[in-house]
């Protein structure tokens, strides 16, 4: 979502710059006319919509949305996200700063093995 509203203000943007002062007007803090009438739009005719309209970073979110639609609509699915994959990177990372880096690797392993023992906490 914050890909698109990135992507929507920026077309917004263009647009606005080569309009005429009336249209700048209304388009200024307005961008949600660019997302108007959603109900008569499916996903193909939006994306072929996109496509032909020439705006370069509406574009961009499209191939975006192409290279992660599958992780996307996961998501969706099941509620599956890289959350639990950041958590853990996260903790390792303070581990290695509160360290403040570690000059033998098995030292490091080792607290980082203790802080993920369930055991131990």
């Amino acid at each position: 979502m914050k890909t698109l509203n990135e992507a929507v203000t920026q077309s917004r943007r263009a647009i606005q710059k080569q309009a005429d002062a009336a249209t700048q007007e209304t388009l200024k803090g307005c961008r949600w006319l660019l997302a108007k009438n959603a109900e008569n739009l499916t996903d193909t005719d939006w994306i072929a919509q996109v496509e032909a309209s020439g705006l370069k970073a509406l574009q961009t979110f499209l191939k975006t949305l192409a290279n992660w639609r599958e992780r996307i609509l996961n998501y969706f699915d099941g509620r599956h996200t890289n959350g639990f994959a950041e958590g853990v990177n996260l903790k390792i990372n303070l581990i290695h700063r509160r360290g403040f880096g570690y000059r033998n690797f098995a030292n490091f392993r080792l607290h980082v093995l203790v802080a993920f023992d369930p055991i131990s906490h």
